[in-house]
C-alpha cells in the first residue's frame, strides 16, 4: 500500500486542499438537441497521483455519453476534515460522505478512479432503486455505487465518514435488511470478469498491473492483459489533445492559487551549469520567461537569460500566449504554485511556446510519489514527450535528500532522428530470434546490415551503429559489448530475456510469458515481434492441431495426450489434420491419435506458415510461443488445449505450487483476479531487474494476453473474451525506439 504524503490540508499550500469535492460539467455538446433528464451525478474518489486514470476515467465518458445531457463530476481528492493516515488510498472514506456533498437529495453515482466506462453511465444512474438506499455488486463491494443521497444520508455524512473506519461504515448499511440492492455486475467487472459487449464499467483492481503505473515508489508493476484497452483510450486521448482542464476552463482552484500572489515558501534553484551550457549549445537567442505574481514585472537576473533578448509573460486568470514560439522558455518558481491538475495543460502550452528548450524548476518535499524530484521529473517527461525535439532541463531543490541543500539536475537533450540510421541486426542463428529481430530492423525504416553471430569470437569493430537489436543471451552480450566499445553512443535493443541488469539496455521488449516488473526502459508487449502470417481462409473447411511436445514448462503426459486427441475429434466438422513437433514421443504420438480418429498427420518439415494456410481453424497446445504466436497472426480462429505443467500430479504439488506463488505475489482470487503485491514479490522484482535472478518462464501468461485479445480460446471455454483485436505491437515498440534516437545519450 502506498504511503500517504504528509500535506497539510491547506488551500493556500501546494497540492491546493479543499471543503468540498471539485465539480467538473459536461454540458450539452454543441449541435445536441438538449435533454429534459436531470443531470448525471458522479462523484470520483481520486487523488493526485492517479492523473494519468483520472483523465481517461473522464475521456472514457465524453466517448459514450449523452451529448444532449450534462454530467455532473465531482472530483473528491484533497477534501479536508478528513484523517487519510488510515486509508488504503487518499480516497478511501470519500465515498461515504457523498450523501451530505450532494446535500441530502437525489441519486449519485460512485466510482473509483481506476475505472473506465464503455456504457454510458446515464444508464446507472437511471436504474429504479425502490426502497434501496444503494446499489452494488455486493453489500460490501462499494467500489461502484447507485446511491439514493437522502436514504443514505443518516449513516453516511461527512462527520461518520471522517470519524469512522471503512468497516465500521458498510456494517450497519450491509446488515440492514433492504438497504442494500444488487446491481448488475457488469457495472464493476473487475479485470479478468471483462466481457466485450457487455462489460459496462471495467475496474483494474489488481493495484500493481494497473497499466497508469501510479505509483511506482510503492508497487513493482506487471503488465495486465487488459492495458490494451486503457492504453486505446489513453493514445486517442493524446491524439486530441484532451485534458480535463486547459488553459480556456482551468480547474477551479487555478484561479485561487494564482490570483493569492503568495510567493513560494521556498526559494527556486538555480540553473546549473547542464543547462547553461544547453543554452549555448543550442544557440539560445531569444528567451520567454513566464512567472507568476507580483515579481513578473521586476528584471531578474539569470545565467539563461542575460545577454538574450527576454521577453516576460505573467501568468495570469486570463493569459494572454503569444502567437509566435521563442528559442527557449524559462518557467522559474511556478511549478510548486499551481494546482496539479493544471500542470497538463500548462506544461503543454510552456513546450509548445518553445522551438528549441524549456528550463523549469522546483521544489521536492517527499523523499518518492507526489511531490518528489522523481515525480517532478516524470509529469515533464510525459509532456515533453508530445513535443519531440524540444531538449527540456530540470532542476530540482530535493529537500527529503539524505544531504541538506541537495539539487538535482534532470538535462534532457532532443536530436534529430537519423536520416539514415545504421542499425545492425544481430544474428545468432535461432529461427525465433532472427524473425523478431529481421522485422523490427525492416520496420524501423534504414537499411539493416546483419551481423551473424556464427563464430565463437564474432569480430565487429567500428564504425559502430545508431543502433543494435539482439534476442537471446548471445547477442544480448554481443550488443552490451557494442555499447561499451562505443562509449554509449549506439543505443541497444534487447528482445526477450535481457540475462542482465536492466539498466545495461536502453530498451527492453518484453512478452507476459518472461515474467519481467516493467521499469522506465521496460516495453511489455503481448506477444513475440513475429511478421505478420495472414494466410488466406483454407478450402479444406476443416482444422489443422499443431501439438507441442510439452516444452518446460508443460509435459506431455498420458492423460493430456488423450485430451488433446479428444479436442481434435471434437473441434468442428470438416477434416482434421494433425503437425507434430519434430521429435514427439511416439507414445505421445499414439495416444493422441487413437482418441483422435479419423486424421491425417502433416509431415513436421512442412513450412508452418503453408500447414496453417491449408486450415480454417488452429488447434494448439500453446507450450511453443512462437507457434502459438504465428497461429493468432493468422486471423483465424485459434483453440488452446492447455498441457499440465510438470510438477502437476507431484504429491503435495497443488499447495506447494499455491504457496510459492503467493510467496514471490502471484496467483489469483477466488474469482480469478490477480492478487495484490506485497513487500517480497516486490524484493523478486528488484533481483530481477539486476540480473540477480530469473525466474522460469510461464506462458499461460502469454495465453491469457491473447485471450484477452480475442485472438485465443481455451477448448473448454469457448467464449471468446473479445472480438479480435489486431496486435499493435510493432508500432509501439517502433515509436519508443524512435523516441530513444531523439534522445542525446547520457554522459555516462
Amino acid at each position: 500500500m502506498p504511503e500517504l504524503p504528509t500535506l497539510t490540508d491547506r488551500s493556500d499550500a501546494w497540492p491546493f486542499f479543499r471543503a468540498d469535492p471539485t465539480p467538473v460539467i459536461l454540458g450539452v455538446r454543441p449541435g445536441a438537441v438538449p435533454s429534459d433528464l436531470p443531470p448525471v451525478r458522479i462523484f470520483l474518489g481520486t487523488e493526485e497521483a492517479q492523473y494519468r486514470a483520472e483523465r481517461i476515467f473522464f475521456y472514457s465518458i465524453e466517448q459514450v455519453r449523452d451529448p444532449g445531457r450534462v454530467y455532473e463530476i465531482h472530483l473528491m481528492k484533497n477534501v479536508t476534515g478528513f484523517d487519510r493516515s488510515k486509508w488504503r488510498t487518499g480516497f478511501t472514506n470519500y465515498r461515504y460522505a457523498i450523501p451530505a456533498f450532494a446535500g441530502g437529495t437525489g441519486k449519485a453515482i460512485y466510482n473509483d478512479v481506476d475505472q473506465i466506462y464503455l456504457a454510458d453511465p446515464a444508464l446507472l444512474f437511471d436504474l429504479e432503486m425502490g426502497d434501496h438506499g444503494y446499489l452494488a455488486i455486493s453489500a460490501k463491494d462499494t467500489s461502484v455505487m447507485l446511491i439514493d443521497c437522502e436514504r443514505m444520508l443518516p449513516l453516511w455524512n461527512r462527520d461518520t465518514a471522517a470519524r469512522l473506519g471503512k468497516h465500521a461504515l458498510i456494517d450497519k448499511p450491509s446488515s440492514t435488511p433492504g438497504l442494500w440492492g444488487e446491481l448488475d455486475g457488469h457495472w464493476n467487472a473487475r479485470d479478468q470478469e471483462y466481457v466485450e459487449g457487455r462489460t459496462k464499467c471495467l475496474h483494474y483492481t489488481a493495484l500493481h498491473q494497473q497499466p497508469w503505473h501510479p505509483f511506482p515508489e510503492a508497487y513493482s508493476y506487471h503488465p495486465n492483459p487488459l492495458a490494451y484497452i486503457w492504453y486505446d483510450l489513453e493514445r486517442a486521448a493524446d491524439a486530441e489533445a484532451y485534458e480535463v482542464f486547459t488553459g480556456d476552463v482551468p480547474s477551479p482552484d487555478f484561479a485561487t492559487a494564482i490570483g493569492s500572489n503568495q510567493p513560494s515558501r521556498d526559494a527556486a534553484p538555480a540553473p546549473g551549469d547542464e543547462a547553461v551550457a544547453l543554452f549555448a549549445e543550442l544557440g539560445v537567442q531569444d528567451v520567454l520567461d513566464v512567472r507568476l505574481g507580483p515579481d513578473a514585472e521586476v528584471e531578474a537576473t539569470s545565467p539563461l537569460t542575460e545577454g538574450r533578448q527576454k521577453t516576460v509573460l505573467r501568468l495570469g486568470p486570463a493569459t494572454d500566449w503569444p502567437e509566435k514560439t521563442h528559442d527557449a522558455v524559462v518557467a522559474s518558481d511556478l511549478l510548486g504554485r499551481v494546482p496539479p491538475a493544471d500542470l497538463p495543460w500548462l506544461l503543454g502550452r510552456l513546450f509548445g511556446a518553445a522551438r528549441k528548450v524549456v528550463h523549469l524548476d522546483a521544489v521536492a518535499d517527499a523523499p518518492e510519489g507526489l511531490g518528489s524530484a522523481a515525480w517532478w521529473r516524470q509529469r515533464i517527461d510525459e509532456i515533453a514527450a508530445r513535443h519531440p525535439g524540444v531538449s527540456w532541463q530540470l532542476t530540482v531543490a530535493d529537500k527529503a535528500a539524505p544531504i541538506p541543500g541537495t539539487i538535482r539536475h534532470f538535462p534532457v537533450r532532443a536530436v534529430a532522428y537519423p536520416e539514415r540510421a545504421v542499425i545492425w541486426a544481430l544474428i545468432d542463428g535461432v529461427p525465433a530470434h532472427d524473425a523478431q529481430v529481421r522485422r523490427l530492423a525492416a520496420a524501423l525504416g534504414s537499411t539493416a546490415i546483419e551481423q551473424k553471430l556464427d563464430r565463437s569470437a564474432t569480430t565487429l569493430a567500428a564504425p559502430w551503429p545508431d543502433l543494435a537489436i539482439a534476442a537471446g543471451a548471445k547477442a544480448a552480450a554481443v550488443a552490451r559489448r557494442i555499447k561499451g566499445e562505443s562509449r554509449g553512443a549506439t543505443r541497444i535493443v534487447q528482445l526477450g530475456m535481457p540475462g542482465a541488469a536492466f539498466e545495461l539496455f536502453d530498451l527492453v521488449v518484453a512478452t507476459p510469458q518472461l515474467r519481467l516488473p516493467v521499469r522506465d526502459n521496460v516495453l511489455q508487449i503481448t506477444a513475440p515481434l513475429l511478421p505478420p502470417t495472414y494466410a488466406a481462409a483454407g478450402s479444406s473447411g476443416g482444422t489443422t492441431a499443431l501439438v507441442g511436445k510439452g516444452q518446460k514448462p508443460f509435459r506431455l503426459t498420458a492423460a493430456a495426450a488423450t485430451r488433446i486427441g479428444r479436442a481434435i475429434r471434437d473441434a468442428g466438422p470438416g477434416p482434421k489434420t494433425v503437425r507434430f513437433a519434430p521429435d514427439m514421443p511416439e507414445e505421445a504420438r499414439e495416444a493422441i491419435l487413437a482418441a483422435a480418429g479419423e486424421v491425417e498427420v502433416i509431415d513436421p518439415e512442412k513450412p508452418l506458415a503453408e500447414v496453417m494456410a491449408g486450415a480454417d481453424r488452429l488447434l494448439v497446445t500453446g507450450d511453443d510461443p512462437f507457434t502459438l504466436t504465428a497461429a493468432c497472426l493468422t486471423g483465424k480462429p485459434v483453440t488452446l488445449v492447455e498441457m499440465p505443467y510438470w510438477y502437476d500430479g507431484l504429491p503435495g504439488s497443488k499447495p506447494i505450487k499455491t504457496a510459492l506463488t503467493l510467496l514471490i505475489g502471484g496467483g489469483t482470487s477466488y474469482r480469478g483476479t490477480p492478487h495484490q503485491q506485497h513487500v517480497l514479490g516486490r524484493l523478486v522484482d528488484r533481483l530481477i531487474a539486476k540480473g540477480w535472478l530469473n525466474l522460469p518462464r510461464d506462458p499461460a501468461r502469454l495465453h491469457r494476453a491473447l485471450i484477452a485479445r480475442g485472438l485465443l480460446v481455451r477448448a473448454d471455454d469457448p467464449t471468446p473474451m473479445a472480438a479480435p483485436k489486431p496486435i499493435d505491437d510493432l508500432e509501439r515498440v517502433v515509436e519508443r525506439i524512435r523516441r530513444v534516437l531523439t534522445r542525446a545519450p547520457q554522459p555516462g
